[in-house]
């Protein structure tokens, strides 16, 4: 028998009572996927199998894709500066900004971005990056700057990103 600090002469957890520091029999809490909100039950994982599958696919080919990308731009080659790809970047902008146009059109008054800061921001630290950007159309890449509190989007973005 180990003897352990303050114990006397019983073994760790025994005499615990569920939900007591050190005991093994404490309830577990529910808990849900970060990738698309799926409840996950008692499982220690952050990632429903769906998910975490497609992050590794994702991951994998983002990281062959950068690679790939630096590959074509160093030997002179850039992809994004091909006429179809200036033509989709461009339809995307102007799409982007016809929207802003009509919301500003539409609201007398722009809100201060500390009020995103109060209100909205703590409302989505726990919401899915997918979720968001579905319901913003904006990238993943944005949202997760935006949930990590380094840009402000723009306030037309704040109903959608609370609702998400």
């Amino acid at each position: 028998m180990r003897l352990y600090a303050g114990t006397k002469e019983r073994s760790r957890g025994q005499g615990k009572t569920p939900g007591q520091a050190g005991s093994t029999n404490r309830p577990r809490l529910s808990r849900t996927c970060k990738g698309c909100g799926e409840d996950l039950g008692s499982s220690q994982n952050v990632y429903c199998r769906t998910c975490d599958g497609d992050r590794d696919r994702v991951g994998a080919f983002k990281m062959s894709g950068v690679k790939r990308l630096a590959e074509l731009r160093a030997s002179g080659y850039d992809p994004t500066a091909t006429p179809e790809a200036r033509s989709k970047i461009g339809a995307t902008n102007r799409a982007q900004s016809e929207r802003r146009a009509e919301w500003e059109r539409t609201h007398e008054e722009r809100p201060d971005p500390s009020t995103f800061r109060a209100e909205v921001l703590p409302k989505i630290q726990e919401a899915p990056l997918r979720r968001l950007a579905e319901a913003t159309g904006l990238s993943l890449t944005h949202c997760a700057k935006i949930r990590a509190g380094l840009v402000v989007p723009h306030p037309m973005h704040w109903e959608a990103l609370t609702n998400a």
